[in-house]
């Protein structure tokens, strides 16, 4: 939602006790815009029980109660002493009571979780019921490459998108996809690229400042599947292109892009977005697909 052969060694993590909205972690080249946990608080996704699939929803409570004041007044406003009755309500009214912006006459829940555009805007309803204000600022978008978007160029685009959207409180939504290039015997041997794993995480931490022409950087993010912060490091691939869809494959008319059309996220601390039955010949990536905060 892992291998050494694809993965850098994971950055180390640390919990701020104080209340930080949109500050910096330290002075100088190192300083982190970041917003506070507590791990303790973190949002189980598996403490809805009816699907394994809960991340969206739990991402974005995980989101609002660790957010600036606008959001922790969202995440209060919710029913419920217990994170396991905040996540059932906050899927019952924001997801499974309201359309899908993708499918017609269908819910936001399809019953194995939801898609990035009706996470954002189950995101962007929840907020609008206790400020909104505050819900009107918020955006989401694909993270594609723009078409002659250099790598260095392509970094600093969602490395600002994160990093402004931390400044303002709002941790924001990541979007992650994983996708494993493996010969397909149905096709004589040809190589394809499969879809493998989706998971949402939280992104708490970035550099507040990035070096002029850097190709990567460490981000924290908070993680609903085992209630945990981790670490990740976000880069743009120099070497070898991949071919993935831009939103969901199995929607027609979906796009799939060829070359380096997103950039790659090393993760080893997040292991459900590993393909169950990947070998060691298999080629896996995993995708920063799409963002949701207030940038």
């Amino acid at each position: 939602m892992s291998r050494p052969r694809f993965f850098l060694p994971a950055i180390a993590l640390a919990a701020v006790a104080a209340p930080v909205f949109g500050g910096d972690a330290e002075d100088g080249d190192d300083a982190m815009a970041r917003v506070s946990v507590d791990p303790r608080l973190i949002v189980n996704q598996h403490a809805y029980e009816d699907s394994p699939a809960g991340c969206g929803p739990a991402a974005m409570l995980n989101a609002a109660q660790f957010g600036n004041p606008d959001l922790q007044a969202a995440y209060a406003a919710l029913l419920g002493d217990r994170h396991a009755d905040r996540l059932r309500f906050a899927i019952d009214r924001f997801f499974k009571n309201k359309p899908s912006v993708l499918y017609p006459g269908m819910p936001r829940w399809i019953g194995h979780g939801a898609q990035p555009e009706d996470c954002a805007n189950a995101f962007r309803d929840f907020l609008a019921e206790a400020r909104p204000e505050a819900a009107a600022r918020l955006t989401g978008g694909y993270l594609d490459r723009r078409e002659s978007e250099t790598p260095e160029a392509f970094v600093a685009r969602v490395h600002q998108a994160m990093s402004r959207s931390l400044r303002a409180g709002v941790p924001p939504l990541l979007s992650l996809r994983s996708f494993v290039a493996a010969r397909d015997p149905k096709r004589d041997g040809e190589v394809a690229w499969k879809p493998a794993r989706h998971h949402f995480v939280v992104v708490r931490a970035a550099p507040a400042k990035l070096r002029e022409g850097a190709l990567g950087f460490p981000f924290e993010v908070i993680d609903s599947n085992g209630a945990a912060l981790r670490g990740a490091y976000l880069f743009a691939e120099a070497q070898l292109g991949f071919t993935v869809p831009r939103g969901d494959e199995s929607r027609p008319g979906t796009p799939w892009l060829s070359g380096k059309p997103f950039l790659l996220v090393q993760a080893p601390e997040i292991p459900c977005l590993q393909p169950r039955g990947a070998g060691w010949e298999d080629r896996v990536i995993v995708t920063a697909n799409y963002l949701a905060g207030e940038y």
